[in-house]
């Protein structure tokens, strides 16, 4: 492809996806473009990247890069904290083989805030990449607000731009037409875009780097046992939650995230559309948190399940859930107050009104349901999975949310407890899959069943008919207590 080739390809796939955050003009006296990586921590096939290095190209001016990881987020902990550090030296790798300055800001308690900030006031223009939930809109309009330099953000999260729905949908039949339609524009590798002037050999942040050699060992591409214990060690002297413990099953990173890409296309994905919702199988991809924290996009895992050798059926139905589902979920969370029930149609409104005063099997603490102390054994299994693995298999993890109505007060204090739980344990929790699924729990997206007590119209779903449906007998005994 020649350079004018990839630079109109890459306008393409930047279409409708870059948003300037504030008013302020490119500043005059910066002398480097700045990349804030938010919800998309990588380079490789990073829209949010691409943009902003082909910004610093225009401009004649070197890429720097900026990824952090704060203390003081919601349910920060040893588990999320270990995630995120595992996949900063591939990232500073990577930033060294396409001669930028890369680094990572591991706040502590004794640090002065502002790093960003101040960072932000020496870049001719910063650019960060746009996710509509969690923490990730307020922190970067706050940091457009105080500074007198141009904030782009980009759409980067989805393989079609979110502005291809400008509006609040349906459900995935509504939805699911306007992605096909715009998969041939847009499901097509981004072109690689090469700096043109490299990032100083010496170059002055402002504050205290974290020293790669301390979390990485030189003579491994990615994180080792040994590295996990050193990375463990750091977060021992951070204020975060010590009591939710890093999940050894599962490193964080792109190079560990391609590893389980590699094993799931061929492993796992033939068989998929049949096995998935089998509980006992876990013939899932173990993708989602890679997608969460931007280790991977979804993009490039979109591409590689489509040049597999797996079945068509099966391929199908990943990219169902890989693109039309996930999207239908950031459009909610960028269209709706995705954390209340608002979104809630009206007739889940009603109907869950109408049943509130229903008499439950039990009314359970939040201790009880944290410490998997519910009367139904399949809850309390996926409970136990969510705690060890942080993860619940994904047709039980519709089972979990939904099962919360019969032991709370009511339809808010059951999504209260949904998030809660997820957010706190789940490697993909505070995620826009996540809220969306739980107010399907309630009624989003879906219509109304046949009448029963509790649920109203909302649609049921039964331990009973699971253990029914699925062998679940290998399921309990993996998630014993």
């Amino acid at each position: 492809m020649t350079s004018r080739a990839a630079d109109v390809l890459l306008s393409q796939l930047l279409d409708g996806r870059v948003k300037g955050m504030n008013d302020a003009s490119e500043n005059p006296k910066g002398a480097f473009v700045l990349l804030w990586l938010q919800g998309q921590r990588r380079l490789r096939q990073n829209l949010a990247y691409a943009h902003a290095q082909r910004r610093a190209n225009e401009l004649s001016l070197p890429l720097v890069v900026y990824e952090a990881l704060r203390h003081d987020y919601p349910h920060a902990s040893d588990r999320f904290h270990r995630f995120v550090l595992e996949g900063a030296p591939d990232n500073a790798a990577d930033a060294r083989k396409r001669g930028l300055a890369y680094a990572f800001y591991l706040q502590r308690p004794q640090h002065k805030k502002g790093a960003l900030l101040q960072l932000s006031a020496r870049a001719r223009v910063v650019v960060t990449d746009w996710l509509p939930t969690f923490i990730h809109p307020a922190q970067t309009k706050a940091l457009a607000k105080r500074v007198n330099v141009r904030v782009e953000a980009v759409d980067a999260a989805g393989v079609v731009p979110l502005s291809n729905s400008p509006q609040l949908e349906l459900a995935a039949r509504t939805i699911r037409p306007k992605i096909h339609r715009a998969l041939p524009q847009f499901l097509v590798r981004i072109p690689e875009v090469k700096p043109k002037v490299d990032a100083p050999a010496q170059f002055d942040w402002g504050f205290e780097l974290l020293d790669m050699s301390t979390i990485s060992s030189p003579s491994k591409p990615a994180a080792s046992g040994a590295d996990a214990r050193a990375i463990d060690r750091l977060c021992a002297s951070l204020p975060i939650d010590h009591s939710v413990a890093p999940v050894d099953l599962l490193r964080g990173g792109t190079q560990a995230a391609l590893a389980r890409l590699k094993s799931f296309l061929a492993e796992r994905l033939p068989g998929y559309d049949e096995r998935r919702n089998q509980p006992s199988e876990s013939h899932t991809s173990w993708l989602s948190p890679y997608l969460h924290f931007g280790h991977l996009g979804p993009l490039e895992i979109a591409l590689a399940a489509q040049e597999s050798d797996a079945p068509a059926a099966d391929k199908a139905a990943f990219l169902e859930e890989l693109i039309v589902r996930r999207e239908l979920a950031l459009n909610l969370a960028a269209r709706s107050a995705h954390t209340t029930l608002d979104p809630l149609p009206n007739w889940a409104r009603q109907t869950l009104a109408d049943h509130a005063s229903d008499p439950r099997p039990a009314l359970l603490t939040d201790s009880e349901l944290e410490r998997s102390e519910s009367p139904d054994p399949v809850w309390n299994a996926a409970q136990r999975q969510l705690v060890r693995e942080g993860r619940i298999h994904g047709y039980l993890r519709m089972l979990w949310g939904k099962s919360l109505l019969l032991w709370s007060t009511d339809a808010a204090e059951a999504f209260r407890r949904m998030m809660w739980l997820n957010d706190k344990y789940a490697l993909d929790g505070r995620d826009a899959n996540s809220y969306c699924g739980f107010l399907w729990c309630l009624g989003v997206h879906d219509r109304p069943f046949p009448e029963r007590a509790i649920f109203g119209t909302v649609r049921s779903m039964t331990s009973r008919s699971t253990m029914n449906k699925f062998e679940m007998e290998p399921y309990l005994a993996r998630y014993a207590p």
